[in-house]
């Protein structure tokens, strides 16, 4: 009977261990993975300027992909735009931040301009958000020169923990350097 129980609570563990695995999974799948080739492609800004999503203009390409309804994504705001002002401020030529946001999203442009937005949003497709892996938002994508893909999440941007995250994989200088920075040695 000892055997038994046991044999239960450890079947317990174990399922729970693999439910919490799935659900990594499940996240790790909704966006683009650390290291992966992203294709760069045309897009037009809320301003109607042609802009480029993958191939940062600069050494890095900072990418934002939101839905204005997602309350999630509300609750990104604050740190999104505390990480455009501090890319503004220290690096405005080498890194480059663009949102990526529904095209028929109600309001965008006053939305924007509410919350203080300031860096271009570009209208995201079907084609882009395919291309993209953008299954879920908000979405944070940071690319490098080559549109090779140095940093990624998916979920709330919080800024104690996110921000100084993303900006040690903009400042580093080796690919392997900012892997190994964020945890994920490959």
């Amino acid at each position: 009977m000892a055997l038994a129980c046991a044999l239960v609570v450890m079947l317990g563990v174990q399922n729970r261990q693999l439910r919490s695995d799935y659900a990594a999974l499940i996240v790790e799948g909704a966006k683009p993975r650390v290291g992966a080739w992203l294709p760069d492609t045309q897009a037009k800004t809320l301003a109607g300027e042609s802009v480029v999503l993958g191939r940062a203009s600069g050494d890095r390409q900072v990418l934002y992909f939101f839905d204005p309804s997602c309350p999630v994504c509300e609750a990104s705001v604050p740190a999104i735009l505390d990480l455009g002002r501090a890319l503004q401020r220290h690096d405005p030529a080498r890194v480059q931040m663009l949102g990526v946001a529904r095209p028929d999203a109600p309001g965008l442009g006053a939305y924007l301009r509410a919350r203080g937005f300031g860096f271009p949003v570009a209208l995201s497709t079907p084609k882009i958000r395919a291309l993209f892996n953008v299954n879920v938002v908000p979405l944070l994508v940071v690319v490098d020169r080559d549109g090779r893909v140095v940093y990624s999440h998916v979920g709330k941007i919080d800024t104690k923990e996110q921000v100084p995250t993303i900006l040690t994989a903009l400042h580093a200088t080796e690919r392997q350097v900012a892997v190994q920075s964020l945890g994920r040695e490959r």
